[in-house]
């Protein structure tokens, strides 16, 4: 990578390998830059719209999306969709919880993919999709 991080979300997207937000050694982090495999080279990607410490990253629907984390002061309920073809993020919508560190997944609701958020920092999990700025909450999570 090209800048150093940790506490960053990681995804596979369009055969690229994206690296978003995280944290340096001194701040939280907006920047996000993605892997090219096939060229062995990582190149600069936008900067999200917020500092996301801790993010959630995952591909739903064929849209890359950036969940909660933490901006230096703040724990986030906001999510980010990333544009592939204008390079850019917008802002979609708010989940129920402000979330930091959780698990991310995606599972198949009905004829749509859905995203399926969980951390063991909140009692309740969360799905949306990219096509609804909804969120709604799931059955509580194991506390173990």
């Amino acid at each position: 990578m090209t800048t150093r991080r940790k506490h960053l979300g990681c995804a596979v997207y369009n055969g690229f390998i994206y690296a978003v937000g995280g944290r340096d050694d001194a701040t939280e982090l907006s920047t996000a830059e993605r892997y090219n495999p096939k060229a062995n080279q990582w190149s600069p990607v936008v900067a999200m719209n917020s500092r996301r410490s801790g993010v959630g990253l995952a591909v739903v629907n064929n849209n890359l999306m950036a969940i909660g984390g933490f901006d230096g002061a703040s724990y986030l309920k906001s999510v980010e969709l990333y544009d592939s073809e204008s390079n850019s993020w917008k802002l979609h919508g708010g989940m129920n919880y402000r979330r930091l560190g959780g698990g991310v997944g995606v599972i198949k609701v009905q004829q749509y993919d859905s995203i399926l958020y969980g951390t063991n920092s909140v009692s309740g999990s969360s799905s949306t999709s990219p096509d609804d700025s909804k969120h709604r909450s799931l059955s509580k999570l194991v506390d173990l």
